[in-house]
């Protein structure tokens, strides 16, 4: 009886012990992953609310393989890219905007796209309590970022490499890029997403 009692005794130990291992392990784990993870929070508009105004679930950077996040694009056109890095680039065209992807075979020969620039091409679509989109004016941009931090002149360089004649941008959430073009007259000619360096 008494040997019993101290078999249960054991075994109630060692349970104990692997679920705090395993909760130490898991803690770990988490503060680990979070040091590689991207993090900075958008003052004007987060992902979701850029998304929810796109009118799309979420934004994704592989939206096809995330069971079609931005559904069937209404036309799309690939080609290949000689003078850059990604060689082969894939433009599809969605109501209210068009996304770039590079494209990569995985290990099977998947085609595998990510997105690396989402461009506004409605005057509709409009983001935040602002009402930011093309035609707002330099002043209101301005205004509604005012406590998003500017994107420098180099790494500004880097995004016209797939978004010619950018004027400016500034960072969003997870250090994304939100990036505009303004045309003579001070106001948004062009707006566009691009996500955060991987």
């Amino acid at each position: 009886m008494k040997k019993r009692k101290r078999n249960r005794k054991i075994v109630t130990i060692v349970i104990f012990a692997a679920v705090g291992l395993a909760a130490v392990c898991g803690a770990a784990l988490f503060v680990w992953d979070r040091q590689f993870m991207p993090t900075h929070k958008a003052a004007y508009l987060s992902d979701k609310g850029y998304a929810k105004a796109l009118g799309i679930s979420k934004l994704s950077y592989d939206p096809f393989r995330r069971k079609y996040d931005y559904g069937l694009p209404q036309s799309s056109e690939s080609w290949i890219k000689t003078e850059y890095p990604y060689p082969k680039m894939l433009k599809c065209v969605y109501p209210g905007f068009e996304a770039l992807f590079t494209v990569s075979d995985n290990t099977s020969g998947e085609e595998i796209p990510h997105m690396v620039l989402l461009t506004v091409t409605s005057e509709n679509v409009r983001f935040g309590r602002m009402k930011i989109g093309i035609g707002s004016s330099y002043e209101d941009v301005q205004e509604a970022y005012a406590k998003d931090q500017k994107i420098d002149a180099e790494e500004l360089a880097y995004s016209a490499l797939d978004y010619p004649d950018v004027d400016e941008g500034f960072y969003g959430e997870d250090w994304c890029s939100i990036l505009f073009r303004y045309d003579e007259n001070g106001n948004v000619e062009s707006m566009a997403y691009e996500p955060p360096a991987n």
